[in-house]
């Protein structure tokens, strides 16, 4: 398993029997062959309906205050 921080998918291809994704990263263009390729683009809190309020948890629209 490999993980490319700060890095952007900028296209797939079918290769024989796998995938061939190219990965623009800090570091230049790369090319990396997988059997399956998983893209993540961002988070969102999910603090809907927990009862932070009634708990004095200290929140925002950003996720949880941990300072």
């Amino acid at each position: 398993m490999q993980f490319h921080l700060d890095s952007r998918v900028t296209r797939v291809d079918a290769v024989g029997g796998g995938l061939r994704a190219t990965v623009a990263t800090p570091d230049g263009e790369t090319g990396i062959v997988a059997d399956r390729v998983l893209v993540a683009v961002g988070r969102r809190p999910n603090i809907e309906d927990l009862g932070l309020e009634a708990a004095g948890v200290r929140f925002d629209k950003t996720g949880i205050s941990t300072k």
